[in-house]
């Protein structure tokens, strides 16, 4: 009998090779007022390359390779998941493909800690880009995320930025983190 027991052997499929990313953090606390005037108070890092260039959002694909850099969408709607523990600076989140999103198939869930806590959803205009890059696992594919800055208003998470990590990116940050 085979190795295999009688199964055919399937195609072995090509992962790139990793890419190493290092990106660099420091404390950034301030606040503005919103469009409506309300005072918004801002909390976490900074996140620059190591040539000390901020690194810059975009919400159409990667902000440098194997980086996502995205401003969560939808956040004042999703205040238990906006508000919860897992949405503060540094922590990680999980973005996760929502196929069944009545609005968007594409659409990719911004997931908080405890609970996996719906907070928010990537943008969608970032989505098509990021699809491909999460990482497959028996319950469905993912990506991990780390909150790097949160914007509140009136006592409630009202948005957050988020690093987005692909498969076969190796991330490597450096600097001091805030109080």
């Amino acid at each position: 009998m085979s190795p295999l027991f009688g199964r055919k052997r399937l195609p072995a499929t090509s992962i790139a090779a990793p890419v190493t990313v290092e990106l660099r953090i420091e404390p950034d606390e301030g606040a503005f007022n919103g469009e409506d005037g309300t005072p918004v108070a801002v909390k976490g890092v900074l996140v620059s390359l190591p040539d000390g260039t901020p690194l810059s959002l975009n919400p159409h694909g990667e902000s440098t390779p194997g980086v996502f850099f995205f401003r969560v969408a939808g956040m004042p709607h999703h205040t238990s998941g906006a508000d919860a523990p897992g949405m503060a600076s540094l922590e990680q989140v999980v973005l996760r493909p929502d196929p069944k999103n009545q609005f968007d198939p594409n659409a990719i869930e911004v997931l908080a800690s405890p609970g996996a806590t719906l907070a928010g959803y990537v943008p969608a205009s970032l989505c098509g880009a990021m699809l491909p890059r999460m990482i497959p696992s028996a319950s469905g594919s993912a990506m991990v995320g780390i909150v790097t800055k949160t914007f509140t208003a009136k006592g409630h998470r009202v948005g957050a930025e988020v690093i987005g990590i692909p498969l076969g990116t190796d991330l490597s940050i450096k600097g001091d983190e805030p109080d």
